[in-house]
């Protein structure tokens, strides 16, 4: 059995990382990695980021390949939703649907809304579901399958960054719990919050690996030396005059100028950011701090946030080779790639279903042709061995001639009645189109079709004319008045019996807004609560 490719490609804002795996039974084997730089502004230029993915591996645009892409946007909003237990998943997505209308910040353009089931649990006598909602505006989708394709790599997942955090923690963390995971990139940070092993919360922060100067970190120590204070302090001279507490602090100001010079900022803005994360979750508590990303390669940072925290600090980090002194953390930042590889079908997937269907599509046709060529090579083997006389083949061949001949002239004539048949059509309409149409009744209709919205369900529209009312005039004659109509509509709430009530008031209050009819009655409701059915009837006058 041939081994299959596997591909994942961890896009974030600033860096791209790959990792080539081949799957032979159930076996993974880590082939090639590596990482590029991407533009800064690769999330609104596809052709940007194109050009950034053709350095891909050639392996990227072979149509047998599992590409999983993992991406990343500012404009991603991570948030917890907390709603009553809902068995049915359509009525699930128009209650989040709601929630993100009157809770989000506006967005520009159509949104891709997708969620995971972090708990169910019971308040009172209530059932409750707490839920991690993603809205992804579809542009960002968008821009990264477009970039993609325009490369020759068709993807077969596409999967939001933070659901790749608890992919990543899921494989890695072999007894979750409450954790800080803290992904370290090159140019940003990210902050996971990890609640019984499920993702709570997620925040970006602009705290990189590049602010971290190494030199500086190697440099200078996070302690002072106390004999160097010491001999500082011997080597300063007040005069006798000074008063005891100026000279007590001036020695405070020196060691406090001292201690500042120690520090690094980049780490101390480090700190300052996940304390005001842990400030957003009020009842968050942590027992570790997983490290990720370049994380281990900063050697002051592990000791550093458990020394400010008082909490142990682990790394997580693959490795793909033989791990060595200076290269036990150096693979830290493909630990999303793998999660990436690693994701079951039960993980959040924008791919749009076109996109999916034309891979199935794909895969069909070649197993289609492989079995078309083994089709014709075994008939070509039967015929040669079963006709060895060369005479037998020629008038073989003569007869294949003959018949193509003659279908040549059926496909003549297919072609010819296929002009006929559009001729014909064409004639067709500009007869209908001569026919009179009463306008008021196709009105309706359109109306109708047009204003009622996808919860209610028409099933009998009857349109009448009604008898004209008749007006005198000044001189006592009777002139019949204009052509009035009575209209009958019996329909039936689908989907929400308990709102039922509400959304047929909201239906007939939004048919008076339109100024159309001179009246709507409700003449009948018909409740069977045992089916959950919910039926109707109004009269309105035009």
């Amino acid at each position: 059995m041939l081994s299959r490719d596997y591909l994942a490609v961890d896009l974030h804002h600033d860096r791209l990382q790959y990792v080539h795996f081949q799957k032979f039974r159930a076996a993974l084997r880590a082939v090639d990695f590596g990482e590029m730089a991407l533009p800064r502004e690769w999330i609104g230029d596809p052709a940007a980021l194109t050009e950034a993915l053709r350095g891909l591996p050639e392996v990227a645009r072979k149509a047998s390949t599992i590409l999983t892409v993992g991406y990343f946007s500012p404009a991603m909003h991570l948030r917890e939703v907390v709603l009553p237990e809902i068995k049915r998943p359509a009525d699930l997505v128009r209650a989040i649907g709601f929630q993100n209308t009157h809770d989000l910040p506006p967005i520009d353009g159509p949104v891709d809304c997708c969620y995971q089931i972090v708990e169910t649990f019971t308040d009172g006598s209530l059932k409750k579901q707490r839920l991690l909602v993603l809205v992804v505006p579809r542009s960002v989708t968008e821009t990264c399958l477009t970039a993609f394709l325009d490369a020759g790599a068709v993807p077969t997942r596409l999967i939001p960054r933070p659901f790749l955090f608890q992919e990543a923690y899921r494989r890695f963390v072999s007894v979750p719990g409450n954790d800080l995971l803290v992904e370290v990139s090159e140019h940003c940070s990210t902050i996971a919050y990890f609640h019984h092993g499920q993702l709570r919360y997620l925040r970006t922060v602009p705290v990189g690996f590049v602010h971290m100067d190494q030199s500086e970190l190697h440099a200078r120590s996070l302690t002072i030396d106390p004999d160097e204070l010491a001999q500082q302090a011997e080597e300063n001279v007040y005069p006798e005059t000074m008063a005891e507490s100026d000279a007590l602090r001036r020695r405070l100001q020196q060691k406090l100028a001292e201690l500042q010079s120690h520090r690094n900022p980049a780490l101390q803005r480090l700190y300052g950011e996940i304390w005001r994360t842990l400030k957003n979750l009020p009842d968050a508590s942590f027992e570790r701090i997983l490290l990720a990303g370049y994380g281990g390669q900063v050697p002051p940072l592990a000791p550093f946030l458990g020394t400010m925290f008082h909490r142990p600090v682990s790394i997580l980090a693959p490795q793909f080779d033989e791990p060595g002194e200076a290269s036990l953390y150096a693979q830290g930042q493909y630990l999303l790639s793998i999660g990436a590889v690693l994701t079951d079908s039960k993980t959040v997937d924008l791919l749009p279903s076109q996109y999916r269907q034309q891979r199935t599509y794909r895969k069909l046709n070649k197993w289609l042709l492989i079995w078309m060529g083994l089709t014709l090579a075994g008939i070509g083997a039967i015929s040669f061995l079963g006709n060895p006389s060369l005479q037998m083949r020629q008038e073989l061949l003569t007869e294949y001639q003959q018949r193509v001949e003659q279908l040549e002239a059926i496909e003549t004539d297919y072609h010819r009645l296929l002009k006929e048949l559009e001729a014909t059509r064409k004639q067709k309409e500009e007869l209908l189109s001569a026919i009179p149409r009463d306008d008021t009744i196709l009105q309706m209709l359109r109306l109708f079709s047009r204003e009622t919205p996808g919860d209610i369900r028409l099933r009998r529209l009857e349109i009448f004319p009604v008898e004209a009312e008749t007006r005198e005039k000044a001189n006592g004659s009777q002139k019949p008045a204009a052509d009035h109509y009575e209209i009958r509509v019996e329909g039936q709430i689908i989907d929400n019996y308990f709102l039922a009530d509400l959304v047929l008031l909201n239906y007939i209050n939004h048919l008076n807004s339109l100024q159309v009819f001179r009246s709507i009655e409700l003449q009948q409701v018909h409740k069977e609560p045992e089916e959950k059915r919910f039926e109707f009837q109004i009269s309105a006058r035009l």
